[in-house]
């Protein structure tokens, strides 16, 4: 499947997305990882400040840049007209088209 990935690395005014084949939300953060050096793995609600909420899934990811700085995102795929958020599921089978958006 072919996937564009907008994220904190290459979201500028003038930027493209990374394009990548990818038929699981693991396979393209990783290549998205891969490509910027960074690092995204999931959160594990330790931040009194955003806990997880009860009854829900755990969403959010933690982002490290080169720099070594942390950011937690939200990720959601686009899909046509439709905003899906997998949260935490990196299984979270892709279809040729989808956008990944990280932020």
């Amino acid at each position: 499947m072919t996937i564009a990935i907008h994220g904190p690395s290459n979201r500028t005014l003038n930027s493209d997305p990374l394009i990548v084949d990818a038929d699981t939300l693991f396979s393209a953060l990783e290549a998205y990882s891969r490509r910027y050096d960074g690092l995204l793995r999931p959160y594990d609600g330790s931040d009194p400040r955003v806990p997880f909420q009860a009854g829900e899934p755990p969403k959010y990811f933690y982002y490290t840049k080169p720099d070594g700085s942390v950011r937690l995102v939200d990720i959601h795929i686009k899909r046509g007209t439709d905003s899906i958020s997998p949260k935490q599921d990196l299984s979270f089978r892709l279809q040729d088209g989808d956008e990944v958006h990280i932020g």
